[in-house]
């Protein structure tokens, strides 16, 4: 198990939840490396993926696989003469690792973001709220005034 890259696919956004899903199942069975290549792979059949994963349909797994193919996060070497057979997926470590260090940058930014959001629309609440306190004080005066007139009108 690959807790490292778990952690990093976790962070990896615009990923779909189902290829979110395999990354997850695959980081989760994966050799940390392979000494022969220094890769991080992992043997499944489709068929395996989907039971893993809670997928139900064999084209929404490859869609997924596709997804995180195109993205070059795995990359898939088939077994030979077999079409259902199992695949050897690698997952890209140098590609995961930038995925997960932007997916930090780009969710620090928006955590920022929102704080400033957050931040002006108490500012805003806050004025709005002084405002209204100060029209309600005018609004009594402008009242007492006219009672006042209505009073002296009397007399």
């Amino acid at each position: 198990m690959s807790y490292k890259y778990m952690q990093q696919g976790v962070r990896v956004l615009g990923l779909s939840p189902n290829a979110r899903s395999v990354l997850w199942v695959l980081a989760d069975i994966t050799d940390d490396t392979d000494e022969s290549n220094q890769r991080a792979h992992s043997w499944l059949s489709q068929q395996q993926l989907m039971v893993r994963t809670g997928i139900k349909s064999q084209k929404t797994l490859k869609k997924a696989i596709t997804e995180l193919r195109e993205r070059k996060i795995i990359t898939v070497d088939y077994e030979p003469g077999t079409h259902q057979g199992r695949h050897q997926y690698f997952i890209n470590e140098t590609i995961l690792e930038q995925e997960y260090e932007l997916g930090k940058a780009q969710v620090k930014k928006m955590d920022r973001e929102i704080r400033e959001t957050e931040s002006q629309r108490m500012r805003d609440y806050r004025q709005a709220k002084k405002f209204h306190a100060e029209l309600a004080g005018f609004l009594e005066h402008q009242e007492e005034r006219a009672k006042k007139k209505e009073e002296l009108k009397k007399l």
